[in-house]
């Protein structure tokens, strides 16, 4: 097989660079046709290299974090590649979603049986504004909030200590904007104030899956709103989600679509997608989510 692979040097504190060298030299061993390249500072550059290698590539293998995975969807969408993610970040909700593993005998097993899956690739965008894909979820409460914070002073690769400080500042202003909620044209949220998330799988860091339903390859968006006004009823949110039991709230609004719309209040409103701060919707007031154009392959365990 013909495998490109996709390195983040900075990911797992330099590990990644290692972990990939492993990797490139056991796919080589089993007979494999092996391309690498890294994770560039240039977008237009390494997009146009990223693209070139999904085209002729079966396999791509990302070693890096959830953030590598994503700034590397443009470039996979459409293309033939089968995406391997060999997670060296912080929480790695991909990998978790598929069972993967970065180690390389079982990167070569999978490889090697080339069971491949198409899943769902979302989009968000304002009305008018460029699609931007994402592979597991998109946040515009305190999540969302934490991650901007986070993004503001990071300086380098980061572990779950950095977020201790942007966590408590959240929690005394959370980021819970006025929303209207509409899936498939249907109001399912009245202006209310909350926490939004629009999610393709089930998986949310430190274990907090508020979308438990959401299957990324049934066609629909996974849409959850949790009420509340202030830091409290978000953590009490957190706490009830982490053992399932916010599914048997009244208070909570799960809904399913292929389309979705979401309309705020002016303010600082704020987005992340798949763990990554959105800086191009800083300050958003309309966002629309949709599952036009091609779906993802990925490579099985």
């Amino acid at each position: 097989m013909r495998v490109s692979l996709l390195v983040n040097p900075a990911s797992g504190r330099g590990v990644g660079r290692a972990l990939g060298a492993q990797l490139a030299s056991a796919l080589s061993a089993s007979g494999h046709s092996v391309a690498g390249f890294e994770l560039g500072a240039e977008p237009g550059a390494f997009l146009a290299r990223l693209r070139e290698a999904s085209a002729a590539s079966d396999v791509l293998v990302v070693v890096g974090g959830d953030g590598t995975v994503h700034h590397a969807l443009p470039g996979l969408s459409g293309g033939r590649a089968a995406l391997y993610h060999c997670g060296m970040g912080t929480e790695n909700l991909f990998c978790r979603e598929f069972g993967m593993v970065p180690e390389p005998g079982r990167v070569v097993a999978a490889v090697g049986r080339g069971l491949v899956r198409e899943i769902d690739l979302p989009h968000v965008a304002r009305p008018g504004g460029t699609p931007r894909p994402f592979a597991i979820m998109a946040g515009m409460g305190p999540d969302a909030g934490v991650i901007r914070r986070l993004h503001q002073v990071r300086r380098g690769p980061i572990s779950h200590a950095s977020y201790l400080w942007p966590l408590a500042q959240e929690l005394f202003s959370p980021c819970l904007p006025v929303v209207r909620i509409e899936v498939d044209g249907k109001e399912v949220v009245p202006p209310t104030r909350g926490w939004p998330l629009v999610a393709n799988m089930r998986q949310f860091a430190l274990r907090f899956d508020p979308a438990a339903k959401a299957d990324p390859a049934d066609g629909l968006l996974d849409v959850v709103f949790m009420p509340g006004s202030d830091g409290i009823s978000a953590a009490g949110w957190v706490l009830s989600a982490k053992g399932g039991d916010h599914l048997k709230s009244p208070k909570l609004v799960y809904a399913q679509g292929k389309s979705v719309r979401i309309v705020s209040e002016p303010g600082g409103n704020t987005l992340q997608c798949d763990g990554e701060a959105i800086d191009d919707a800083a300050g958003w007031q309309e966002l629309q989510f949709s599952l036009t154009g091609p779906r993802l392959r990925v490579l099985i365990p």
